[in-house]
């Protein structure tokens, strides 16, 4: 009997199949599944209940309840409705269609398009394979957040791939409205769209008020454009173009070109511009191409402008074009730097800073024997710096240049798992030719070589200890790790020229004894060349660590304490220098504190040197800095307070003070909103700072809304 009752409910599931797919067409595959369903062969009707799920070509729907007539094709889908086709899903508590066509009503319906856009309507009426009538609709680009963002109206008429016609509806923010239209189009396209973005306002005490209207171009899927016009009070008129190409995953372009004409401004050029490149290409699956440049006409565009740029705050810009080999065993690089002065000066210096070409070859470590790997890296750079000295009677440089080469060589050897030895030798050639001396008939060539060995020996001595206990803490490890070092470079070997007699020409010269030292640091050269200088140097050095471990399953590490002493002994006979460098760290839960100290014990230096402080405090979503350094002639203090995720806002503020003349040199604060589902953001930031050559100080505001689409898909409006 039971067998039976199988055949027939088998043979009634057939039928029913059968007529669906008579009525739904002979072309579509029909599957069906649902808990309990009931069929009416007089009436046509199939009634399903219990997780029903229904699959013809490529559409799905799924419901609590249904209601199927195999000979209209109509469908009525009761509680909690999911139909999809493709890229589009619509949820809805109840509806009505033809399942063939997908055509009919849906209420209380959301309507989502892959991650495009999101349309809620109380009514949702699906008229063609693209076209919707939505009535008291709400319409967004971001799908996770509705309620941050959206358009409302009365009745919305929607075309995908073209656009949505909104009639008499409210932009809102956080549901409140705050913008009337009768009458509005929104694109609801699925590729990239041509049109103007979000304008950009500001406020600079020197530029004044700014406004900057960018438009987007999208001709193509891999490369866009993007012009804009920007018009400031002060700082007169200006355009821009930014180009976007992408060659692939890997290989990319982003280009930005802009001009200004300045009006009002003060002391900077009438004709503004700059040039910033980034870029990114995959040759072979051994050769690659890398670009980053940064130019602008004076020192002070980056500052006015400074999100056009990378990397505004270096005391130089950079243009790096860079080409790299790579393979298991070897890696080359070839590159040539262009350096140009970032530093407003009250006397400029800004004829620029060359470095050509730089050429590094590298082998990583390799295992030798059981107890010794090894390496070898060589790296030879060649560079031009322009002179502006301002006084030639003192033996500076007032025009010439300096071509200089270096080259390393490194031996690392690791002699067990506890000790570790290094051997490494450097060498530097300069070159120089004068073009402003005292007297015509000095010699303008000079030449200088230089050489640094140096040796080091270091291990590694430390003891795990056990925590017991409940706690998240349990094991605590603590290290020693002293160290000798054997330093030696000597004198100079070089021409007989009067610039090297010079009491006042220094072994580096930086060609303008007013400029700061951070000119010369913007090429990275500034330690080396400290390293160089002439001396034979033993260090005896000791460093300690304190680190915890939490957790068993998912550790999780804390460093608590770290010093690290070293002692320099100068092996010459004419020289009683010994510096000190002192380093210390102390760190549990969230609060952490830093300091360093570099400081000329005996000899006739005693007491100079450089101190660093640094207290960090992190509770809940602050964090808090405090910062000290001291150096000879100025005392810089510092403090920094972010607070991060406090529901949806963001504060940072922060303030750089001089402690000898009682004055700050710039501060700001920036105080911005992220949605929830991170869609779109607004900023405003003030900025004060001290300008060193107008000896003033300058004030900005500067105000950021950005709607996040798609990075590769910039939609407008």
């Amino acid at each position: 009997m039971v067998g039976g009752v199988n055949f027939r409910l088998f043979l009634a599931q057939g039928l029913m199949l059968c007529c669906l797919s008579q009525a739904f067409g002979q072309n579509s595959k029909l599957n069906f599944k649902s808990d309990t369903y009931t069929s009416n062969f007089d009436t046509g009707e199939t009634v399903a209940e219990g997780h029903v799920k229904i699959q013809i070509g490529s559409q799905n729907i799924e419901s609590d309840k249904v209601r199927l007539n195999n000979r209209t094709g109509l469908i009525v889908a009761e509680k909690n409705v999911v139909y999809r086709k493709e890229n589009l899903t619509i949820k809805a508590a109840n509806a009505e269609f033809n399942m063939e066509t997908g055509y009919g009503v849906f209420r209380e319906a959301v309507l989502t398009v892959e991650n495009e856009f999101y349309l809620e309507a109380r009514t949702l009426k699906r008229s063609g394979e693209k076209s919707y009538l939505a009535e008291q609709g709400k319409l967004t680009s971001c799908q996770d957040c509705p309620k941050s963002w959206s358009f409302v109206g009365s009745s919305i008429e929607l075309e995908l791939e073209n656009f949505a016609k909104i009639h008499h509806g409210f932009a809102q923010i956080l549901d409140q409205p705050i913008l009337y239209f009768p009458f509005f189009m929104f694109p609801v396209k699925t590729v990239r769209q041509s049109g103007l973005l979000f304008p950009r306002m500001s406020f600079n005490s020197e530029l004044g008020f700014s406004v900057r209207q960018p438009y987007f171009w999208a001709p193509s899927k891999n490369w866009d454009l993007t012009p804009d016009y920007r018009f400031m009070t002060n700082g007169g008129h200006g355009v821009g173009l930014e180009a976007r190409y992408a060659l692939g995953d890997r290989s990319f372009y982003n280009i930005r070109s802009s001009y200004a004409r300045n009006l009002a401004v003060l002391d900077v050029p009438q004709n503004r511009g700059a040039f910033v490149a980034e870029a990114y290409q995959q040759l072979s699956p051994e050769w690659s191409f890398r670009l980053n440049s940064e130019i602008a006409t004076d020192a002070r565009y980056n500052r006015h402008f400074a999100d056009e740029f990378l990397y505004s705050e270096r005391p130089s810009l950079m243009t790096r074009p860079q080409f790299n080999w790579q393979n298991t065993n070897h890696w080359f690089e070839f590159s040539t730097e262009w350096h140009l002065d970032n530093i407003p000066r009250a006397v400029s210096a800004e004829q620029g800073i060359y470095k050509l070409p730089e050429m590094s070859f590298k082998i990583p470590s390799k295992k030798v024997f059981d107890l010794l790997r090894t390496s070898l890296e060589v790296d030879s750079i060649h560079f031009v710096r322009p002179g502006a000295g301002v006084d030639s009677d003192s033996g500076w440089i007032r025009e010439g240049q300096r071509h200089s080469w270096v080259s390393s060589f490194a031996y690392p050897i690791d002699l067990g798992p506890w000790v570790k030895y290094n051997f490494k030798v450097e060498a530097r050639g300069d070159a120089y030719r004068f073009g402003d001396l005292p007297s015509e008939e000095d010699n303008r060539n000079a030449f200088r070589f230089r050489t640094q060995m140096e040796q080091e020996i270091n291990t590694e001595v430390y003891k795990v200890f056990s925590v017991g206990g409940d706690g998240d803490l349990k094991a605590v490890k603590h290290s020693w790790s002293p160290l000798a070092r054997w330093s030696y470079s000597p004198p100079d070997a070089k021409t007989d020229h009067a610039f090297f007699e010079s009491n006042n020409s220094p072994r580096f010269d930086l060609f303008d004894p007013n400029a700061p030292e951070v000119s010369t640091s913007a090429l990275g050269l500034l330690p080396e060349e400290k390293k160089f200088r002439n001396h034979h140097l033993f260090t005896l050095g000791l460093g300690t660590r304190v680190v915890g471990r939490f957790g068993e399953k998912q550790k999780v590490y804390q460093e608590f304490f770290t010093a690290n002493v070293e002692q320099d002994f100068s092996l010459m006979s004419d020289s009683l220098d010994r510096p000190a460098k002192m380093s210390a760290g102390l760190s549990y839960g969230p609060v952490s504190l830093t300091t360093s100290i570099n400081l000329y014990i005996f000899g006739d230096r005693k007491g100079e040197g450089y101190f660093e402080n640094v207290l960090k405090y992190h509770f809940w979503k602050a964090k808090l800095e405090l910062g000290q350094t001291i150096v000879p002639e100025r005392e810089i203090y510092y403090t920094a307070l972010n607070l991060s995720e406090i529901g949806a806002w963001s504060t940072a503020f922060k303030m750089y003070f001089d402690g000898l003349t009682k004055d700050f040199y710039g501060r700001g604060i920036t105080v911005s909103y992220n949605s929830h589902s991170k869609c779109w953001y607004a900023e405003v930031a003030f900025r004060e700072e001290w300008n060193a050559r107008l000896q003033k100080t300058t004030f900005g505001i500067y105000p950021t809304f950005q709607v996040f689409f798609d990075e590769t898909k910039r939609f407008g409006i």
